[in-house]
């Protein structure tokens, strides 16, 4: 079961684009143990968030474009605490078809390509929050899920350490 929060109120006719559009968008995030956040500060699009492997918070947004299209792009940051300042990498928008295999096709594609995205791919963006939001902007960190291929890859991580120190 996919994990979806409603944000704010679409325009009208972009609900209904989702409707029509949405399962492969649901199946993608469900595979991955992504959050859905749909139309976050009023987008006309959900949000598909999770926890970096590296670090920091990502989401691939799906936007609605023309009839036979959706706007995709993503963004990874990293927040650095102790000096308040945002390290981000970000996609630019580009279109893709509704077609299901398509779309499903793109955001695998998109997905492997951000998380293959190292702390070395990252610009600041200055000071992004003030010292007393550090608490917030870590909360809200922990919001975002731990996509599934992290969560295995933490796993053998962890089986070979136990397999390694039994050989000691």
């Amino acid at each position: 079961m996919v994990q979806e929060e409603t944000w704010g109120k679409p325009k009208p006719g972009i609900e209904e684009f989702f409707e029509l559009n949405g399962q492969v968008i649901r199946e993608f995030a469900s595979n991955h143990n992504l959050k859905i956040e749909k139309y976050y500060h009023n987008i006309d699009g959900w949000h598909l968030v999770f926890q970096h492997p590296n670090g920091g918070a990502c989401y691939i947004e799906v936007s609605k474009g023309d009839e036979q299209h959706v706007l995709i792009f993503s963004d990874w940051w990293v927040d650095d605490y102790g000096t308040s300042e945002r390290y981000d990498k970000h996609t630019d928008p580009f279109e893709c078809s509704i077609d299901k295999e398509a779309l499903s096709n793109t955001l695998e594609n998109l997905f492997q390509e951000v998380i293959s995205w190292t702390k070395d791919d990252l610009s600041s963006l200055g000071k992004s929050f003030q010292p007393l939001q550090k608490k917030e902007v870590k909360a809200d960190l922990k919001k975002h899920p731990v996509p599934k291929q992290q969560k295995i890859a933490l796993i053998a991580c962890l089986t070979a350490k136990k397999y390694f120190i039994a050989l000691i």
